[in-house]
């Protein structure tokens, strides 16, 4: 049953959204190159999840620089986020290779 069909919808109220954390910041997955199979979108952000990491600030290092070697490697983070993150299992080697590529070619 769609909820078309029954001329249903659904409203989110206070939805949360993620937040820059500083000057310059971008949002991960909405700065991934156009052209990526849904597939690689999969993959990639079950990297950022298990990195607990919304923005690019929560991958890199404190000027915003350099990508955090934890980030690069698919590590568990050492920071701490304050946020409820979903159960995610470290990523395989095609995952880490998708999440590493995606870095290297985002806008």
């Amino acid at each position: 049953m769609l909820l078309a069909e029954n001329r249903m919808h659904i409203k989110i109220i206070q939805q949360w959204t993620p937040t820059h954390q500083r000057e310059n910041d971008i949002l991960i997955m909405e700065q991934l190159p156009e052209g990526y199979s849904k597939e690689i979108h999969i993959s990639i952000n079950a990297s950022r999840v298990f990195l607990h990491a919304n923005t690019l600030a929560d991958i890199t290092h404190f000027l915003g620089d350099k990508i955090a070697k934890e980030a690069w490697a698919i590590q568990k983070p050492k920071r701490v986020s304050t946020s409820a993150w979903p159960q995610q299992y470290k990523p395989g080697y095609k995952c880490v290779e998708r999440w590493q590529t995606a870095l290297k070619n985002t806008r």
